[in-house]
């Protein structure tokens, strides 16, 4: 991982009807992806300038709901995390919400115009569980060859092929994503959720065809429920983690897109060491063999994917990580006490299971931005406020180690605003 660790933490969304409450996550993402110094925005829409029931978007402009000039139902941005040092490629970013509004009845569903074409999550129609869900969908996409990229990204161009103006009226293309101009030879899209054909061999189902489809990371499927999200990222990875019913015992949640470091025996045949796990079911990950992110399907709530080594392709993710011996024994703790410690954070253990066109299951490597730890209170934090630790209440259960404000000594469960605490810090991040 590489570059300065940076954070928009403790935005708490207070209770509203599902769409504006959706509407203040995605432009807090907005915010926060813009004014990072290694994403550069490539395209950017409004959203539609027709209300919603209960709402006053207007699709006008890059505001709040109850501002002037703000964004509408099916706004989208594309960004790209421009190349560095450790990730020799870029990666493009698209997020977009989008879903009902509270009246019963409603067909407004995500992907309509202007936000079209998308589907959020299940394959089969253009919503996650029908109309009575309000969404925030996220695709990642690395271009395989070609031109359009960053200066520290030769061989891997632009493969979004919608409009690129940034003026809040940029549309995309229909496939959304495709081979980079100037030679590009292909596409790798995460999640990986397309109806593959078994006998193939080949990765080419309808969805991925068509390059449409996206992961949920934050959905609202009844009204007046407060959040509390967050976000930190390095050059390199981004983590969001958010507590759906912001009372510090409800349902906590998590997506990460980034790198994983290889384990050293095979680096050197995985060119592109990238993972994204898209879901908006609860943390502590329930994590068991078989268990994958990017289903085949794509009607899981666990969307995402693995780069497969030397492919150029997209993989179904699967994890793994510590949770034998010390992290079952009931009187494990953290050595809370040492000087510079630990607190037996553990790598989150990365690899890839796909079932044709022969089944293979496989260890590649280690996530590091994002850990797991055990026997510590959720939102409790690192003595110098560089780590918290996210997830269930149960104190002896797995959670999720994240970076946090070292630069504030920001409290957790502290903030009062929508916007949140910013932060910039050199501590927390990954190794």
């Amino acid at each position: 991982m590489s570059g300065l660790v940076r954070g928009k933490i403790e935005c708490a969304i207070p209770a509203n009807n599902r769409q504006d409450e959706t509407q203040v996550y995605f432009k807090n993402l907005y915010d926060f992806f813009t004014s990072h110094p290694n994403y550069t925005l490539i395209a950017l829409q409004y959203g539609s300038t027709t209300n919603l029931p209960n709402s006053t978007s207007s699709g006008t402009g890059t505001n709040y709901y109850d501002q002037a000039n703000s964004f509408g139902y099916n706004a989208f941005f594309v960004v790209r995390a421009n190349a560095t040092t450790a990730r020799p490629f870029d990666v493009y970013y698209l997020f977009q919400w989008g879903g009902s509004s509270n009246q019963s009845g409603a067909t407004t569903v995500i992907g309509q115009s202007p936000g079209a074409p998308a589907l959020i999550q299940n394959g089969t129609s253009a919503g996650n569980t029908g109309v009575n869900m309000t969404g925030l969908m996220c695709q990642a996409a690395i271009g395989i060859g070609g031109t359009g990229g960053s200066a520290g990204s030769p061989n891997n161009g632009n493969p979004w092929k919608g409009t690129q103006n940034g003026n809040g009226a940029d549309t995309k293309g229909n496939p959304v994503w495709g081979a980079p101009p100037g030679g590009g030879t292909g596409a790798m899209v995460f999640p990986r959720s397309n109806n593959g054909n078994a006998g193939s061999g080949q990765q080419v189902g309808a969805h991925q065809q068509s390059r449409q489809n996206g992961g949920s990371i934050y959905g609202l499927q009844s009204d007046t429920q407060p959040t509390r999200m967050n976000i930190v990222a390095d050059d390199d990875c981004w983590a969001i983690f958010t507590d759906y019913n912001d009372t510090g015992t409800g349902s906590p949640y998590l997506a990460y897109a980034g790198l994983y470091v290889p384990r050293p025996n095979i680096a050197q045949n995985i060119p592109y060491p990238f993972c994204t796990i898209f879901q908006w079911t609860n943390i502590p990950i329930s994590v068991s063999d078989q268990s994958i992110w990017g289903d085949v399907a794509g009607t899981s709530s666990q969307q995402g994917g693995i780069a497969m080594p030397n492919t150029g392709s997209v993989g179904q993710l699967q994890l793994d990580y510590f949770q034998n011996n010390f992290a079952v024994d009931a009187n494990f703790a953290p050595d809370k006490q040492i000087p510079g410690n630990p607190y037996n954070e553990w790598p989150i253990w990365v690899g890839v299971f796909e079932p044709w066109p022969v089944p293979m299951s496989g260890y590649l490597g280690q996530i590091e931005f994002i850990k797991i730890v055990y026997g510590v209170a959720t939102n409790d934090v690192k003595s110098d406020f560089s780590r918290i630790f996210f997830g269930t209440t149960t104190l002896a259960s797995q959670k999720i180690s994240f970076p946090w404000d070292s630069q504030n000594n920001t409290v957790p469960r502290s903030g009062a605003t929508r916007a949140g605490v910013t932060f910039v810090t050199n501590l927390g991040g990954g190794i």
